[in-house]
């Protein structure tokens, strides 16, 4: 190797060169596709304990099944809430169908219209 401003120049971009070539492969690494279906967050834990995965992807994939189990918790409180304003819904048509037989024209106008209401 060359000695002087031209060698340290020379080493300089063999250095840099070597660089690169770790950087493209390390971006190349994280670029890829890393598909976790299927997989528990235990398994998934042991992959990046193991060094199979990046702690990014590690990262990643369990804020977004974090998020998703939310949602999820989310969708299920929402039916619950909805189905019991379906019965609450179907309960108050059934009582304004007996205050309408009860005062209706066929209806006896006596004291039987509020006895009809409660049973």
């Amino acid at each position: 190797m060359p000695v002087g401003p031209q060698g340290s120049r020379q080493r300089r971009a063999e250095v840099l060169k070597e660089r690169l070539k770790i950087y493209r492969k390390r971006d190349f690494r994280e670029k890829q596709s890393v598909s976790f279906a299927g997989k528990s967050d235990s398994d998934i834990k042991l992959l990046y304990l193991e060094g199979e995965i990046s702690k990014t992807d590690y990262d990643s994939e369990m804020s977004s099944r974090e998020k998703l189990r939310t949602q999820v918790t989310k969708d299920n409180d929402f039916v619950k809430a909805a189905s019991e304003g379906d019965s609450i819904s179907k309960k108050l048509e059934r009582f304004a169908e007996s205050i309408k037989s009860a005062f209706s024209e066929t209806a006896s106008k006596t004291f039987d219209a509020v006895l009809d209401l409660m049973l």
